[in-house]
């Protein structure tokens, strides 16, 4: 853990306040007022390495409406979001089977979302 702090601090050099709209996954609600909780940093993920997941109480706090974004290297939560959210958010998973980068981030995609001229 010392070792992975380390090489990770190098890499999230700087902490910044996290957007009110990131769920944190990582602590317990009672706990979303803590300064490792509430910034980005190398020790949130140090965090969300090594503690463990408060999925289904995180889960509980996604409004109506919300675009869910599952940031993960498999689409491990898929099946649960799709139950446990309300039902008109969208769910996106970034990374899909296999490593592969959703088509719909690529910039060709991008192009799709641009509104008509």
């Amino acid at each position: 853990a010392v070792l992975f702090r380390k090489n990770l601090q190098g890499v999230v050099s700087i902490e910044k306040p996290r957007s009110s709209k990131w769920i944190c996954t990582s602590a317990p609600s009672r706990d979303w007022d803590l300064k490792d909780v509430t910034h980005c940093s190398g020790e949130y993920f140090v965090r969300n390495m090594l503690h463990q997941v408060w999925f289904y109480e995180a889960v509980r706090h996604i409004p109506n409406r919300a675009l869910v974004v599952e940031v993960s290297p498999r689409t491990i939560f898929q099946g649960i979001l799709k139950q446990s959210v309300p039902e008109d958010c969208l769910h996106f998973t970034p990374i899909l089977r296999k490593g592969d980068l959703n088509p719909l981030l690529s910039p060709e995609a991008s192009t799709l979302l641009q509104p008509e001229m």
